[in-house]
């Protein structure tokens, strides 16, 4: 375990190479278009866009009310599952790295992290766009909120990503397990509905991790007021996930270089 928090010490210290490559990642691949990034952002605009005409129609509910909500959904959602989908793989993509550099393992993690929060603060772009559009009021507090969820999210989505990085290495067939699982997800948890239309399927909420992580950080925007019960899901998670992360790591650590 020791060994695990020094490792981790160290690749945090080294921010200034992983936020590097995590920025270098994205420019070279937007490097021959002129808005970069922000094509991710106008794509989630257009597809809000499209499904709060339809979907404020067929739930009954006010234009101006779905749309932020949705935006801050969807938002949120792209960063969970981009991330998910590309953690399963991300020490078999990076064998070579791995097998002939000193670079860290978790440096690896926190390089995809770090990429993908980029993106999701390009978003966010989006997001205070619809706030000030629908002049939805935020208070100082809630913005406290905001950054507390963020910060909350992306511990458990840093557990998240090691855990499945390790298991995806072992396992290749983690892959298309998660792809059918998010597409479900998705749909299950409310992005698309509101948590008022549940009617009998409570269950879809009480026990879906990715509605408290997603509503984290809605509520104060959307509701104006914190989700407590998130929060405190999301912390207990955060908690147990780093332990669980920390001593699967510890025991899987010199057997990730033979699967890869």
């Amino acid at each position: 375990m020791k060994t695990y928090f020094k490792e981790l010490r160290k690749s945090l210290n080294n921010y200034n190479t992983w936020s590097h490559l995590a920025l270098n990642e994205i420019m070279k691949k937007y490097q021959s278009t002129v808005l970069g990034p922000l094509w991710i952002t106008f794509s989630i605009a257009f597809f809000t866009l499209g499904i709060s005409y339809l979907y404020s129609s067929i739930l009954n509910i006010p234009f101006e009310t779905y749309f932020p909500y949705l935006a801050s959904g969807i938002i949120s959602w792209y960063l969970i599952s981009d991330l998910i989908m590309e953690s399963n793989t991300l020490f078999v993509r990076s064998a070579g790295i791995l097998k002939q550099t000193s670079f860290r393992k978790l440096e690896l993690v926190f390089r995809m992290l770090g990429k993908h929060f980029i993106i999701f603060f390009h978003n966010i772009l989006f997001l205070i766009a619809c706030i000030v559009l629908f002049k939805i009021k935020i208070s100082l507090i809630n913005c406290l909120y905001i950054l507390s969820s963020i910060f909350l999210l992306a511990v458990n989505l840093y557990w998240i990503s090691l855990s499945l990085a390790i298991i995806g290495a072992r396992y290749r067939d983690v892959g298309p397990i998660l792809q059918n699982g998010m597409r479900l997800l998705f749909f299950i948890t409310p992005i698309l509905w509101m948590p008022e239309l549940k009617a009998n399927r409570a269950a879809f909420l009480d026990y879906n991790f990715f509605y408290y992580l997603i509503d984290m950080i809605r509520a104060p925007i959307i509701y104006g007021h914190y989700n407590l019960k998130a929060m405190t899901v999301c912390l207990c998670t955060a908690v147990i996930g780093f332990i669980f992360c920390s001593i699967l790591y510890r025991y899987t650590r010199k057997q990730i270089i033979f699967w890869i």
